[in-house]
C-alpha cells in the first residue's frame, strides 16, 4: 500500500467512464460514510427499498468486498467534475455467458436530483455494459412510485417487462415492483444521438487522438 503525506503529489480522479459535466469511478473507502447516511436517510431510503437501521461498519465491508465479485458487480460513484459525489450506479448479476446483467442506482445528493446527471451516467454504465462487456440486454427493478427513476430509464431505451402488483409495503401502502429491461439493440440509436449531442468520443475518435504522433517540442 502507498503511504500518501502532506508532500504526495494529489492524484486526478481514476475517471473510468466520463463525460461533460460528470465522472464516473471506483468505489472508495472514504464514499462509506456517504453510503452510510443516505441509506439511513428518512427521505431517501424507500426509493432504495431500505427499512432496516444500517451502520457504517456494513457500508465499509460491502466496499472492501467488492474487489472479489468485480466480475458480478461493478459499481461506480458519480462525481460532479469538481469531485462531488451525486450518488453510485452499478452493474450486478452480470453473467458473460448469457450477455445479461441488471442495473441499479442511489443518487443520495438531492442537491443534484432533478438535473439530469441519472440519464447521462446511465448512458455511460449502458455504453460500458454493451461496447465492452458485450452485454446483450440489462434489467433494472424499481417501485411504481418511483417515477423519476421510471422516466430517465425510458429515455434510455428501458421497457416496462414484467410487474408484480402491490409487492412492496412502504409504510400502510403496497406498490409494484416494476421490471424494466433494455436490448443493446435499442439502445445503440439513443446512445449515438446522445452521444452527439454532448461530443462524447467514439471508440475510435479516441484512438486517433491517443495514437497521433507526438510532435517534439
Amino acid at each position: 500500500m502507498i503511504e500518501m503525506t502532506k508532500d504526495t503529489p494529489k492524484l486526478p480522479p481514476a475517471a473510468h467512464l466520463k463525460m461533460s459535466g460528470i465522472y464516473c469511478r471506483p468505489l472508495e473507502m472514504s464514499d462509506a460514510p456517504y453510503f452510510y447516511v443516505w441509506v439511513n436517510d428518512q427521505d431517501l431510503r424507500l426509493y432504495f427499498d431500505r427499512y432496516l437501521v444500517e451502520l457504517i461498519q456494513e457500508e465499509e465491508d460491502w466496499i472492501k468486498n467488492l474487489s472479489k465479485r468485480k466480475h458480478q458487480n461493478q459499481v461506480w460513484m458519480i462525481c460532479l467534475e469538481d469531485g462531488t459525489r451525486v450518488g453510485s450506479m452499478g452493474l450486478h448479476s452480470i453473467d458473460l455467458k448469457n450477455g445479461t446483467a441488471t442495473n441499479g442506482a442511489m443518487f443520495g445528493n438531492k442537491d443534484c436530483h432533478n438535473k439530469g446527471i441519472g440519464e447521462k451516467a446511465k448512458h455511460l454504465i449502458l455504453n460500458h455494459a454493451f461496447n465492452v462487456l458485450n452485454l446483450r440486454q440489462i434489467y433494472s427493478c424499481v417501485l411504481s412510485f418511483n417515477l423519476r427513476s421510471i422516466r430517465y430509464s425510458e429515455k434510455c431505451g428501458y421497457k416496462e417487462v414484467a410487474r408484480l402488483p402491490n409487492h412492496v409495503k412502504v409504510g400502510d401502502l403496497f406498490f409494484d415492483h416494476v421490471t424494466l429491461m433494455v436490448t443493446r439493440e435499442n439502445w445503440l440509436p439513443i446512445w449515438e444521438k446522445f452521444r452527439r449531442e454532448h461530443q462524447i468520443e467514439s471508440f475510435e475518435e479516441m484512438l486517433a487522438r491517443t495514437m497521433k504522433p507526438r510532435i517534439a517540442e
